[in-house]
């Protein structure tokens, strides 16, 4: 189904399926002064929306067909992820389908080198590069993929129709992988403890860098550093919090989180991460035990938002600082 919002002074138009295990979102603008009115497309993937102007549009927003064939909407800065990171993140978090009058605890002050308070910052136990990042990932076809169960959850991206898809079978034991695409430097990272998967462009400072996994977690979350300059990314904060780059934003591009099966409906040509990586892990079996089915969080998580259960997969937006997030419950029946 198709859901109109706004957002932060923004339109927005998001399309989501329960049984296929998607949500995307995109903001609502006008072409030529006209809006176009979205309705859901059914059983067609990877064309999920059609317009009243005759336009068809794939889950990247891309017109596969009609009179604006080739071009694309404008996808908000969105992610995937479990429901308590987002609360803890975005403490004044809204939720589409309920009113938020919790007024959430005010942080501390923060030290003066790091952008978060240092006494949430945990080790996560591996240590620094104790979870080897991929710099050098290899990809086969989709065709040839044996280790995958529909129900087994990927990452897909599309830049610039080069079509990718990133099992979290993988990720669970790698969290970063530096790639290269269509000549794009980029860094995609997956947190299992969160459920967070960016990417951003590894040259929005202005110089090249490389990524690796700090060891180190902060509300849970994966902390990234760059080992150009030993800087620290906190993937969900979407910024450093310490180092050359301190304060420095990033913005999360376009990435779609579903199940295997969907995808295999809507891009079985594309391209997938393989288990080849160099090294010997059990990707098959998931490291965390029962952690997504349970309740219980391994790290400390402040504020804590129990407006909806901690581990409910939901997409949120962010605009500015500010976050909205909306849940699969929401595209179901309407």
């Amino acid at each position: 189904m198709v859901i109109y919002d706004k957002f932060e002074h923004k339109n927005l138009v998001l399309a989501g399926n329960v049984e296929e295990e998607y949500i995307v979102s995109f903001f609502d603008e006008p072409v030529n002064g006209i809006s176009r009115n979205f309705s859901a497309v059914q059983d067609s993937l990877p064309v999920i929306m059609s317009d009243d102007q005759g336009n068809r549009w794939d889950i990247f927003g891309i017109a596969v067909s009609g009179p604006e064939k080739g071009e694309k909407l404008k996808p908000t800065h969105s992610f995937m992820g479990y429901f308590f990171s987002w609360g803890a993140f975005f403490p004044d978090l809204d939720i589409y389908d309920q009113l938020n009058e919790n007024t959430p605890a005010d942080r501390v002050d923060q030290a003066a080198s790091w952008l978060v308070p240092v006494n949430e910052i945990v080790d996560g136990g591996p240590g620094r590069d104790g979870i080897p990042a991929l710099n050098f990932p290899s990809y086969e076809e989709l065709s040839a993929v044996q280790f995958m169960e529909d129900d087994d959850l990927v990452l897909g991206l599309n830049i610039n129709g080069e079509i990718r898809a990133y099992p979290h079978k993988i990720f669970n034991y790698h969290e970063i992988i530096n790639d290269t695409i269509q000549g794009k430097p980029i860094v995609i990272s997956y947190c299992p403890l969160t459920g967070t998967g960016i990417w951003w462009e590894s040259t929005s400072t202005g110089s090249l860098l490389t990524y690796g996994v700090s060891g180190l977690l902060y509300n849970s979350n994966l902390i990234l550093y760059d080992r150009e300059t030993d800087s620290k990314w906190a993937q969900m904060r979407l910024d450093c919090i310490n180092g050359k780059y301190k304060g420095t934003r990033q913005l999360p591009q376009q990435m779609i989180q579903t199940t295997w099966k969907t995808w295999k409906k809507m891009y079985p040509h594309s391209k997938v991460l393989s288990v080849n990586t160099g090294y010997d892990r059990p990707y098959d079996v998931y490291p965390y035990g029962f952690y997504r089915t349970n309740l219980l969080l391994l790290f400390p998580v402040s504020p804590l938002d129990l407006r909806r259960p901690p581990k409910e997969i939901v997409h949120g937006i962010v605009v500015r600082d500010h976050a909205k997030i909306y849940r699969f419950l929401s595209f179901e029946g309407v």
